[in-house]
């Protein structure tokens, strides 16, 4: 018969790692968790950002008194 080792497929092969990966893990998981919150709040920013400009600006207006200019300039 053979052994129950020969016959495991070599991806499964056992592994460990020492207390100060586990460390190196958890602060590296914490990095990457702090950039995607901070992506997410930038995207926010430049949401509400964009969504105050555009309110400012009243576009109606704003050809109205260019095309009254063109007028009275005579173009």
């Amino acid at each position: 018969m053979v052994s129950e080792r020969v016959k495991r497929p070599r991806m499964w092969l056992a592994a460990s790692y020492t207390v100060e990966a586990s460390w190196v893990m958890a602060i590296c998981l914490g990095i990457v968790c702090m950039l995607i919150l901070l992506g997410y709040e930038v995207y926010h920013e430049a949401l509400v950002f964009a969504r105050d400009t555009v309110c400012e600006m009243d576009v109606v207006t704003s050809f109205r008194k260019a095309k009254l200019l063109m007028q009275s300039v005579g173009r």
